[in-house]
């Protein structure tokens, strides 16, 4: 630089030497046009060291500094590429303010410190995402409790999307099966609720009857008729809970007793023997279908409770005397007495209210009316349980003898 300098200045001096005393230049066109393209080529070799010193001290101070700084404890690499870019102005800056400079020596001095930066910026990439990588190895070096899949990024990649995506099914179905669970629960319990005081139009049992007929091409004809309480048979009543269910009056819808002994009669094998109270079966035939599975016995239990906390044990006898089947299409005590005996159900004898308890177990192959000696044998032994219990008299005890479920 000190060299173009000198140079710049013998010409400067030369040219005013060959000026004539009046001020006016002399023409020298061969010598002037000689002068100028040395000048050019001057100035060019000088402004290509410059940038390549600007270059040189450039990629000296990087390393410098990556070696002091070590490649653990760099700073993030926009803010070493704001350094070195600050530090590059500085130079061009001190560039500018040198005297001996001319226009066309600072603009090439800018122009070769964009070139270098750059070349920077790009350097920089590569070394900002070398440093990530570092960073991001290390981290999962110094982390032992981490696991092990996600250091590897696994987790990352599309198992990751994968389940980002399915997380927000998931809350959305289960959102939506508990708030249609909660829906059922209480729609269920103020149906109950509802059946405590009006009487059911019809059971589920009638309805799968009918379905049933449809598709069998024999149809038939259901047979139902409403009574209350009070015109119902006592001698049904009590037959009925004799056959049936004798710790009716005591439990809260479960017999856990005969449920054990059930299950124990099944697993020896032989007939399937049933536990189901007459609660159960009123929750059966009135909300559910018939037939075996767990889905069916969980609901039926739901309904068991729902109708011992809401029903009176009179409101639960009453409801089953009204939805039982005693024969195909024949539902309730009414539409049996007419069906078996052409009698309403107030003035059922003990004989024909036995026989009519002794068939529920198999009503569609069994007759009342013209009994097997098994359900003729059956009935008799009803007749007995009956006398045992204390016969009518029993039914006063109805809502007397349960104890909190918490105390049985």
């Amino acid at each position: 630089m000190t060299k173009a300098k000198q140079r710049h200045s013998s010409r400067f001096s030369t040219d005013q030497s060959t000026q004539a005393p009046g001020g006016k230049p002399q023409a020298q066109p061969a010598r002037e046009e000689r002068h100028t393209a040395q000048w050019r080529d001057d100035a060019q070799l000088a402004d290509a060291g410059e940038c390549q010193q600007v270059q040189a001290a450039r990629e000296q101070h990087d390393t410098q500094a990556e070696q002091a700084a070590g490649p653990a404890h760099q700073a993030p690499g926009e803010l070493r590429g704001k350094q070195r870019y600050r530090q590059q102005g500085q130079g061009v800056n001190q560039l500018i303010r040198d005297p001996g400079l001319k226009d066309r020596q600072v603009l090439t001095a800018q122009a070769c410190f964009q070139a270098v930066r750059g070349k920077g910026a790009k350097g920089d990439t590569g070394k900002t995402e070398k440093g990530s990588e570092q960073q991001e190895t290390t981290k999962h070096k110094t982390t032992p409790s981490q696991d092990h899949g996600e250091a590897e990024g696994l987790y990352n990649g599309p198992l990751h999307r994968f389940g980002q995506a399915i997380s927000p099914m998931l809350s959305s179905l289960l959102r939506r099966l508990t708030r249609a669970l909660l829906w059922f629960a209480a729609g269920s319990a103020l149906l109950v609720l509802l059946f405590r005081w009006v009487p059911p139009p019809g059971t589920a049992l009638m309805v799968e009857r009918k379905v049933a007929s449809w598709f069998n091409g024999q149809p038939i004809d259901l047979q139902r008729d409403w009574q209350p309480w009070e015109q119902i048979s006592d001698d049904l009543k009590v037959a009925v809970i004799a056959g049936e269910d004798q710790k009716f009056p005591e439990h809260w819808g479960f017999d856990f007793t005969a449920i054990q002994a059930a299950l124990a009669h099944n697993e020896r094998g032989g007939s399937i023997r049933g536990a189901s109270t007459l609660s159960q079966q009123v929750a059966k035939n009135l909300f559910l279908w018939s037939g075996r599975s767990w889905l069916r016995k969980g609901l039926e239990a739901w309904f068991t409770a729902l109708i011992e906390v809401f029903w009176s044990k009179e409101r639960i006898l009453e409801v089953y005397l009204n939805s039982a089947e005693w024969d195909d299409g024949v539902f309730g005590a009414q539409a049996a007495a007419r069906h078996h005996f052409g009698v309403n159900a107030r003035n059922l004898s003990q004989q024909q209210a036995s026989l009519l308890a002794a068939v529920l177990p198999s009503p569609r192959k069994w007759s009342a009316s013209h009994p097997s000696s098994y359900v003729a044998r059956r009935a008799s032994w009803i007749r007995q349980q009956m006398r045992q219990l204390g016969g009518s008299s029993y039914l006063s005890l109805l809502d007397s003898r349960r104890a909190a479920p918490w105390n049985q």
